[in-house]
């Protein structure tokens, strides 16, 4: 037995090994159910159900979704790299732009974490304090909410705080 391990009546607790997680089925099935328009999908209860598993369990891996991608992302542009590497030669082109593109998309996800946790801290503020956002919270939970960042227009639209319209691209 293993350390940290307990043997119990029921059989053995703890973690599963690698090869009978679930985890990239779960992770899979949440990034397509978070690309899903709001409107459209169903709710995280519905698919815990669909996925036999708990509604705490699909929260806990929403939570780190974003983290797990762009390590995910970060991981699959070393390995291009490696390759190459390994290989004693450059890069092609082609393998230049998979790189660049995932390293792309892992700032994008960090971004996005940040900005997430950002937003979540000012409806926490929000929630406790009359005084709202100062002006410079308030600038940026507008600005992203104008370009379509979802969290931000809720939270504006929660706090009945006024948008400015959109800026209109090539005047």
């Amino acid at each position: 037995m293993k350390p940290g391990r307990v043997d119990t009546a029921q059989g053995r607790r703890g973690r599963k090994p690698a090869r009978q997680s679930r985890a990239a089925e779960i992770r899979a099935k949440l990034l397509a159910w978070k690309q899903t328009p709001e409107s459209q999908r169903s709710s995280l209860r519905a698919l815990a159900a669909k996925l036999g598993t708990s509604h705490q369990l699909l929260s806990v891996y929403l939570k780190g979704l974003d983290n797990w991608q762009k390590k995910d992302y970060q991981r699959s542009a070393v390995t291009i790299r490696n390759l190459a590497k390994a290989e004693n030669r450059l890069m092609t082109p082609w393998e230049q732009s998979q790189v660049a593109t995932l390293e792309r998309a892992a700032f994008q996800c960090l971004i996005s974490s940040a900005l997430t946790s950002a937003l979540k801290r000012y409806e926490q503020e929000l929630g406790k304090k009359a005084g709202g956002l100062t002006r410079t919270e308030l600038k940026l939970v507008k600005m992203l909410a104008q370009r379509g960042f979802p969290m931000a227009q809720k939270l504006l639209q929660k706090h009945q705080i006024n948008l400015p319209p959109k800026p209109i691209h090539g005047s």
